[in-house]
């Protein structure tokens, strides 16, 4: 049984991106995974509440599979992608507010003598 609260995304180091996809096709406990992934069980099990596929047992221990893992890694790197388009005529990047803007206004750098 699959389990997830939250579809949120969540903050996943450059080093979990890198080996992430390196995680075998079985089941791993938070232990494990957290080893092989560099990354403190605390941060892991915060993980798993936002919405990281796992599944539990009939002793409800916490299992996770590799693979699946993987992927939920790498739908979380894209879920942070902004996307992107070429700038039509007239619009703007504004690196202030970090979005597009319809209107520039042109203008001219003078020359201080």
């Amino acid at each position: 049984m699959s389990e997830s609260k939250n579809s949120s995304n969540c903050r996943i180091s450059r080093n979990v991106l890198i080996k992430a996809p390196g995680l075998l096709p079985m089941l791993y406990t938070p232990r494990e995974i957290a080893e092989d992934l560099d990354v403190p069980e605390t941060t892991l099990r915060d993980w798993l509440n936002h919405g990281a596929p796992h599944s539990r047992d009939e002793s409800n221990h916490i299992w996770i599979d590799g693979k699946q893992f993987a992927a939920w890694v790498e739908s979380q790197r894209n879920a942070k992608k902004k996307p992107t388009h070429p700038l039509q005529a007239g619009e703007g990047f504004c690196m202030r507010c970090k979005s597009l803007k319809s209107k520039i206004r042109k203008f001219t750098l003078s020359k201080a003598i």
